[in-house]
């Protein structure tokens, strides 16, 4: 009976070994998923929850977009080009992933004046490292 009970407590320790792990290496791809999902849909509440001050994005009353990066820079996305799509910009080491804004426009095409936002992970949150707006 000793044996069993300690071979239980042996396997409920290696599961939550197992399971404390896995949390943590997924982590980083549950947060990007979930933050682009957010900007993806517009929910900007929910999207600056996942930012780092002084990293901000904020709905303005016109429909446009208040983006603040890392240093401080502010740049408005006005309405007609949104909503941001994941991928878009240059690849670099200074940021994780970025989000391009390719305009809500009935057929594909040339995207004029894109506006692509730089992010870099930190501990479970995101900052913004830069924004390009092309305008």
């Amino acid at each position: 009976m000793k044996k069993k009970r300690k071979l239980v407590i042996f396997l409920a320790g290696l599961f939550v070994i197992f399971a404390t792990s896995n949390w943590w290496i997924f982590r980083y791809r549950r947060v990007v998923s979930s933050f682009s999902g957010h900007l993806r849909n517009e929910r900007y509440e929910e999207t600056n929850a996942m930012l780092v001050a002084p990293s901000e994005i904020k709905s303005q009353s016109d429909g446009s977009l208040r983006i603040v990066d890392d240093a401080g820079t502010e740049t408005i996305v006005p309405k007609a080009s949104l909503p941001f799509m994941s991928g878009g910009g240059q690849a670099s080491e200074s940021h994780s992933f970025s989000m391009t804004a390719l305009q809500n426009r009935p057929r594909p095409g040339w995207v004029k004046d894109p506006v692509t936002i730089y992010f870099r992970y930190d501990s479970g949150k995101l900052r913004i490292s830069s924004v390009d707006a092309w305008n």
